[in-house]
């Protein structure tokens, strides 16, 4: 995966990599391409962490539905207390068309990742965001994740894993931000 990002971002000059979840350990990945290290001039990391360990009774619930066929939707374990109206339903249906093989490869390939202990500062600006109620990757991870970038983590409370779909309008404005610096939200940089 990191490698299918790295080979189209090679020509588009300057980049600043954003990743939720298993995107966020590709972000990280990609970061450690040397040749676009020069290309990196940020990198947002939402809900992941260096390490992406998944249950094993989830992993035999994922293996049990790819083998019977059957689309595998995680539920409300990934959500905090307040997700944005619909956020839920559409994540679920986009998550049940999904090809049980496809969720199959993309879990084990979470499961499978593991930065610990090799992660070093990027020499770009990093910013981690994390929500508190996060039960798949917890604070904990943005916080060893934050530490070892050298950067900032932002604990957003009472958002879960899927942050960026129960904060969506707070998470861009975050975003604008920290891209273009300032005030975003006025134009003024």
């Amino acid at each position: 995966m990191a490698a299918f990002v790295a080979e189209r971002a090679c020509d588009l000059g300057p980049i600043v990599l954003v990743g939720h979840s298993l995107g966020g350990a590709i972000a990280l990945e990609v970061c450690h391409i040397a040749a676009l290290r020069t290309q990196l001039v940020g990198l947002v990391l939402v809900a992941t962490g260096a390490r992406l360990r998944v249950s094993p009774s989830r992993l035999r619930a994922i293996d049990a539905a790819a083998v019977e066929g059957v689309p595998f939707v995680p539920g409300p374990a990934a959500w905090g207390a307040v997700a944005h109206p619909g956020s839920a339903e559409a994540i679920a249906a986009i998550e049940a068309s999904t090809p049980p093989a496809v969720t199959r490869a993309d879990w084990r390939a979470a499961d499978a990742f593991d930065r610990i202990g090799r992660l070093e500062p990027l020499g770009a600006p990093a910013r981690v965001f994390v929500g508190s109620a996060d039960a798949l990757t917890p604070p904990k991870y943005a916080e060893y994740l934050a530490s070892t970038l050298a950067c900032e983590a932002e604990i957003v409370p009472g958002a879960g894993h899927m942050l960026p779909f129960e904060r969506p309008a707070w998470l861009a404005w975050r975003l604008r931000t920290l891209v273009l610096g300032g005030d975003a939200a006025s134009g003024r940089q």
